[in-house]
């Protein structure tokens, strides 16, 4: 948080400064970056996502995060990559939402 933001929220929540420890951390992460792509199927296919996963099935997929709007798209989308892995790796491809413990 910048400075002033920090000190709002400390002085909102009575934070007592000599109590208080601050830790700043980076959140400069190389391995973490947005891939954009123009999109050249119906959103609702799902085709282009499957060609920046490339699941092909015969190797484990790298870690990856696909932000979706609705749940029940989220499920849909990784059901359906479920299809073009082995049972082995369908562990591998998973939803997490709201409603996900």
């Amino acid at each position: 948080m910048p400075s002033l933001v920090l000190s709002d929220v400390q002085a909102k929540l009575q934070m007592r400064t000599e109590k208080t420890t601050v830790i700043c951390c980076s959140n400069d992460r190389p391995n973490i970056y947005f891939t954009v792509k123009e999109m050249k199927y119906s959103a609702k296919s799902m085709l282009d996502l499957e060609h920046i996963l490339k699941l092909d099935g015969k190797t484990q997929p790298l870690p990856f995060m696909v932000f979706i709007n609705k749940r029940a798209e989220s499920e849909e989308l990784a059901k359906k990559e479920w299809e073009n892995l082995p049972p082995d790796l369908r562990e591998k491809v998973m939803w997490f939402h709201a409603r996900v413990s």
